[in-house]
């Protein structure tokens, strides 16, 4: 029954409430759907798992985000197309896989290899301005924002047959390769024969012949098992691999100022933890394909990168010949 001192009491704790901007309300809640490609045993998982964590305690529920693993709302092209009509509102997806479906051609220069030298320039571009540089815009030029950079890590190499330490031994072989410009024309300049194919084609392709290796991070190669279908390990480090949180424009605009600024600090956070998983990952992985009986070699990284250097000029071509000088300021930054 509702009466007078009723009232009293709602209106009193409303009252309380309103008086207290900070405190965001979960009156109406806002959910997020995240999807991205890997298990959630992967960086990609972890990262937007830590998201969401992040977004509901900083929201008091006022967001909340439900993160899809495993491809099932589709590959890396269909999430960046999903976003556009609402079926996904963000995820994790690989910086190169962005001028396909927007048309933002500064991303293919992130794909360059031997760009990055280590994880400290790695971070000096995540946390950094030519980092928020290539962010800077997106929301109108693509109606998504980057919440922060998540990362693949450093990539390496796997192969069937060819032990590789230097780059004539990359040549002719057909890599698998994401459907990216960058990423193929940097196999191309390694002296590989880049296949274009989905991640979960991978296995079988490599089981029947029909591509020779792929290239990835450590974590995502023996998670994926890709040691049952190879027999060489090479330690390469020739690409650090990006991987931005992405959050459509219209879902952020959904909430809030004071709920986007939630949405702004928990991004920044969720793929700082992201991007710090990969360090250790690496040795413990790299441990784990000789313990499965892989031939394990280190490739001469110098070697690698003096024949590459001479084709960062058709990176250029890809970006209309670099008119905003970024591929200097990734040099700058680089550690080289």
């Amino acid at each position: 029954m509702i009466n007078r001192r009723s009232l009293l009491m709602r209106g009193g704790a409303a009252a309380s409430v309103l008086c207290a901007p900070n405190l965001l309300r979960a009156a109406s809640t806002r959910e997020l759907r995240l999807a991205h490609i890997f298990p959630t045993t992967h960086p990609y998982h972890l990262g937007l798992a830590k998201f969401a964590e992040e977004i509901e305690a900083r929201t008091n529920g006022a967001v909340t985000a439900q993160v899809f693993p495993s491809a099932q709302l589709g590959g890396e092209i269909q999430i960046l197309e999903g976003m556009n009509f609402g079926l996904v509102d963000g995820g994790a997806v690989a910086s190169g896989s962005i001028p396909s479906t927007h048309g933002v051609n500064r991303f293919h220069l992130l794909d360059m290899p031997y760009l990055l030298k280590d994880y400290e320039a790695a971070e000096r571009f995540a946390t950094g301005e030519v980092g928020q540089q290539f962010r800077e815009g997106l929301p109108e030029e693509a109606g998504f924002r980057i919440l922060g950079y998540g990362a693949s890590g450093f990539h390496q190499m796997v192969t069937r047959d060819q032990p590789v330490v230097e780059p004539k031994d990359v040549e002719a072989l057909k890599l698998r390769v994401w459907e990216a410009p960058g990423a193929k024309l940097a196999l191309e300049l390694l002296g590989a024969n880049p296949t274009p194919m989905a991640y979960a084609e991978v296995f079988s392709a490599l089981q029947q012949g029909v591509v020779d290796g792929l290239t990835n991070s450590l974590t995502t190669l023996y998670q994926t098992k890709m040691y049952e279908v190879t027999e060489n390990l090479a330690i390469t480090r020739h690409a650090y691999v990006w991987v931005p949180m992405v959050l459509s424009e219209s879902a952020y605009q959904s909430v809030g100022e004071a709920e986007r600024k939630e949405i702004d600090a928990a991004g920044e956070v969720a793929t700082a933890y992201w991007r710090g998983l990969f360090p250790k990952q690496d040795a413990e992985y790299e441990a784990q394909f000789k313990a499965e009986g892989l031939n394990v070699t280190q490739a001469d990284q110098a070697k690698f990168r003096q024949h590459v250097e001479g084709g960062y000029d058709r990176y250029a071509s890809l970006v209309d010949g670099d008119p905003n000088g970024l591929i200097p300021m990734l040099a700058s930054i680089g550690g080289y």
